[in-house]
């Protein structure tokens, strides 16, 4: 009967390490699931702003995206007025207008940006947001042409040959 008893007794005191074991590794495991994962890469406003307009990683919402391009704007990022002024002309995310589309782009040719001299060719040319006059419309072109930006040397050469056939 003593037998049985020790071995009761170390049987049950086992029982009770494995118990303790195991649940403080449970816990452990636990508390380790609650911390937080680590701290994502912090985005810049355009990168926010461009994760929104692609719709890759966030849902693709063009108000969203304006948000954060205005933002990037106000912190100097070209390419975010660039942008925005894309979404003014289009009309995404914001009410469409082409005025505010040649002013931005009108700042940003100003200071050299190719693609902007194209968009401010091409408002000229059409007449958006900025009365249509094909001289101006012209210049830029050519400006943009002679630094390779081939859209504004298709455009230009396109005016030049209507100016011809009139």
């Amino acid at each position: 009967m003593e037998t049985e008893i020790v071995i009761s007794i170390s049987l049950a005191g086992i029982i009770l390490m494995l118990i303790f074991f195991f649940d403080n590794n449970i816990n452990k495991n636990i508390v380790q699931e609650k911390q937080s994962p680590p701290e994502p890469k912090k985005l810049s406003n355009f990168e926010k702003a461009m994760a929104y307009y692609q719709g890759k990683g966030l849902k693709q919402s063009y108000a969203e995206a304006v948000f954060y391009l205005k933002k990037a704007v106000e912190e100097g990022n070209e390419e975010a007025k660039n942008l925005l002024a894309s979404c003014y002309y289009e009309g995404k995310g914001v009410e469409q207008s082409y005025t505010d589309a040649f002013n931005l782009w009108k700042e940003i040719a100003e200071a050299g940006n190719t693609d902007a001299m194209y968009n401010v060719g091409l408002c000229y040319y059409q007449g958006n947001g900025v009365e249509q006059n094909k001289e101006k419309a012209m210049e830029y072109l050519r400006t943009a042409c002679e630094q390779r930006n081939d859209n504004a040397c298709n455009l230009l050469n396109r005016i030049k040959k209507e100016i011809e056939n009139n």
